[in-house]
């Protein structure tokens, strides 16, 4: 019988160490894989790291591994990454690395990967956004932009909790209504489209009222359905400015009635105070009639017994009418917290917003400095050109229309550009544009007009190609080159004409039907000579003049009316023809807002 015992023990040791020891290597055999997966993602081979990592997370030993969860969805993540440029199609590998991070996070108890999970979310919600903004821009698909931007914020408020979206929301629907509003006026008018742009304007105002390009896209919009006679279309535009003018009366409703509410409940916590002083009154003379009695009780106690059981129940009514007190006090004590908490957070969220506002300013104005550093003074024009003029009213505080001037070797160029936009954006792309006319006559030592805006173009299509989104920004323009030594004159543009006055009379230079920038035709830019005759006026320009509504029944100048006021005033000296050019763009706008920037320089020679 002890020889059984003994065998029997054996054999359970025995078993114990095999179970061991394959349980091990099971480990062990993972391990070496994860091993693996991490040196082919330091080699940038993910595809090959994914195959093994997808069946690492499937093995019961590691599928809570917040190691291998984090490999997984460093893999899948940056395999998407080096595949596709924000490409909707791609996207399932995008969901699966984020699907892997959150489970990372979750079976990760001791936070030991938590920094690289907090990296992989912040980058994957910033590729939602990305393909959020491309889908608009690519396809116009409104669901499934929509849905990205969805993933966006959802993983954007894990990682940080406290981010502001007000700016993304206001950037995203902006962007929305712009591509919207595009379509509407390229395509037939199609209603669809027409409602989706209000519906995102609508968006932006009730973020931010006052929103600059917002404002401008539906003063567009509103031009543009003003134009149309169609009855049916007048009563469209009453009832979306209506639509908008309730949102903004509801708004002020909701606030009203949020203010009327928190007074309300303050007046009620007024109450209840009193009240509950009126209770602890009562209950502080019951609490004196109790004493009393229970004095009385102890006198009586040997004679009845009965009593003395009666005071020991008053006893426990007793404390439990103080508990009952003490609970009371505890609730109005907190009430009171809370309310004084929601007055704090209603004042820092106040300065916040004030302070925001002074650093945006701050910031535009400040940007406004740096573009004017890049403006030729009016002293070189004077040294070269003597009678000169330049009116430059920016729409905001910074403009996308600029003027340039450059001295190379006997030639002297005078330029006057429209970026693509107005504003910030605008003036981003200008510095960009004014950089690549520096280039192409200081670099690369062009002297021929044609040539100068062709090579201008190449650079600006290279310097927006290094960005990984598609980029379609650029200018028009209208270049003039003077070389005073061998009385040459020669002219190119890019959407702008040339206006000249020689003897009375007006002449014309058609421009090249395209901009500076990406473009579906490339043409060669077409170098123009002109006779070279002196006390001859040229006049550079960009739309802005023209397209400013104003007068009587708020329509545009017109380049007729701009052409017929030039050649009116040419016989008045320079200056007086600027006065007179800028008296009457003011006259004409009148109360109405400036809805571009406006560039005009005169130069007679």
């Amino acid at each position: 019988m002890k020889h059984v015992r003994d065998f029997v023990i054996i054999l359970s040791t025995l078993l114990i160490i095999v179970f061991s020891f394959f349980t091990s290597s099971s480990l062990f055999s993972q391990n070496d894989l994860l091993i693996s997966a991490q040196n082919l993602c330091r080699d940038n081979k993910f595809k090959e790291a994914i195959s093994i990592l997808d069946k690492v997370v499937i093995d019961p030993e590691t599928k809570t591994d917040p190691l291998a969860l984090n490999l997984r969805a460093v893999a899948y993540l940056y395999y998407f990454k080096s595949i596709t440029t924000y490409n909707s199609s791609k996207t399932k590998l995008l969901d699966t690395a984020m699907s892997s991070v959150l489970k990372s996070v979750k079976f990760d108890e001791n936070e030991s990967y938590k920094s690289s999970n907090m990296d992989l979310l912040k980058e994957g919600a910033e590729f939602y956004h990305k393909i959020s903004i491309v889908l608009l821009r690519d396809s116009l698909n409104g669901s499934k932009s929509r849905a990205y931007f969805s993933n966006f914020r959802k993983y954007t408020i894990i990682y940080n909790p406290d981010f502001n979206f007000k700016e993304a929301d206001i950037e995203y629907y902006n962007k929305r209504a712009s591509y919207f509003l595009d379509y509407y006026l390229k395509n037939d008018k199609i209603k669809k489209y027409a409602e989706y742009t209000i519906s995102s304007l609508n968006r932006v105002l009730e973020l931010d009222s006052k929103n600059v390009l917002a404002n401008s896209n539906l003063l567009v919009f509103r031009t543009h359905i003003k134009q149309l006679e169609d009855k049916e279309k007048e009563r469209l535009i009453e009832f979306e400015k209506n639509k908008i003018e309730n949102i903004y009366e509801k708004k002020s409703e909701k606030d009203e009635i949020e203010i009327n509410l928190l007074n309300k409940n303050r007046i009620i916590y007024k109450e209840e105070l009193k009240n509950q002083k009126i209770q602890n009154n009562l209950h502080k003379n019951e609490i004196e009639i109790i004493s009393k009695e229970k004095d009385f009780f102890e006198l009586e106690i040997e004679k009845n017994r009965s009593i003395m059981n009666l005071t020991i129940i008053v006893l426990f009514l007793l404390l439990f009418i103080s508990i009952y007190i003490f609970i009371n006090l505890q609730k109005n004590r907190k009430a009171k917290n809370l309310i004084s908490s929601q007055n704090e957070s209603l004042e820092r969220q106040k300065l916040f917003i004030e302070q925001k506002q002074k650093q945006i300013l701050e910031s535009i104005s400040y940007a406004k400095y740096l573009q004017e550093a890049i403006l030729p003074p009016k002293s070189f024009l004077d040294q070269y050109i003597p009678q000169n003029f330049i009116i430059y009213k920016p729409k905001d505080i910074v403009a996308g229309d600029f003027y340039w001037s450059e001295k190379v070797g006997d030639i002297f160029f005078v330029a006057v550009a429209d970026s693509t936009g107005h504003g910030v954006p605008g003036a981003l792309v200008s510095i960009v544009c004014c950089n690549a006319l520096n280039r192409a006559v200081k670099e690369f030592k062009l002297n021929k007009t044609g040539e100068v805006l062709d090579k201008t173009s190449a650079l600006v299509v290279e310097t927006f190609d290094k960005s990984t989104s598609e980029i379609k920004d650029g200018m028009d323009i209208s270049l003039l080159a003077i070389d005073f030594v061998n009385k040459k004159i020669c002219w190119s543009g890019a959407n702008n004409p040339l206006w000249y006055i020689t003897d009375s009379q007006l002449k014309v230079i058609k421009p090249n039907k395209q901009p500076i920038g990406k473009t579906d035709k490339i043409v060669p830019f077409v170098t123009h000579e002109i006779v070279y005759e002196p006390n001859t006026t040229f006049y550079l320009f960009t739309d802005g003049f023209a397209d400013q509504f104003g007068g009587e029944n708020g329509k545009k100048f017109m380049y007729k009316k701009f052409s017929e006021l030039l050649v009116r005033n040419n016989h008045l000296a320079i200056q007086q023809q600027a006065e007179v050019v800028l008296s009457v763009f003011d006259d004409w706008k009148g109360n109405q807002e400036q809805v571009d920037d406006v560039c005009v320089i005169g130069l007679k020679i």
